[in-house]
């Protein structure tokens, strides 16, 4: 009769490999949250040293460019949330007709 034996338990001496594999696990992790760390507060002092403000207030003020092809009447004078959304039903209109025309 074959028996199988019970799976053998890892070895976590330093020099084993599963303990190498999670100590470059964790150094990986940490050179990303490192990363993302620098990116983000030199980003801030930046913006904060040339006076400029982080936000979606300018979502509120006027556009000042028109669009030319959309489902929805859209000009310069109107906000940019509203050019957002004209932008978006843009792209659901080509991705839907491109969409349709590849299947046929």
């Amino acid at each position: 009769m074959n028996q199988k034996s019970p799976p053998k338990k890892k070895n976590w001496s330093w020099r084993g490999q599963a303990f190498r594999g999670l100590i470059y696990q964790i150094v990986a992790i940490g050179a990303v949250v490192l990363a993302v760390w620098f990116l983000a507060t030199n980003t801030l002092h930046n913006m904060q040293a040339r006076g400029i403000q982080s936000g979606f207030d300018f979502m509120k003020g006027p556009a000042g460019f028109d669009i030319g092809e959309s489902l929805f009447p859209f000009d310069s004078s109107q906000p940019y949330w509203q050019a957002f959304l004209v932008g978006l039903a843009n792209t659901l209109r080509v991705a839907i007709v491109g969409i349709v025309l590849t299947t046929v």
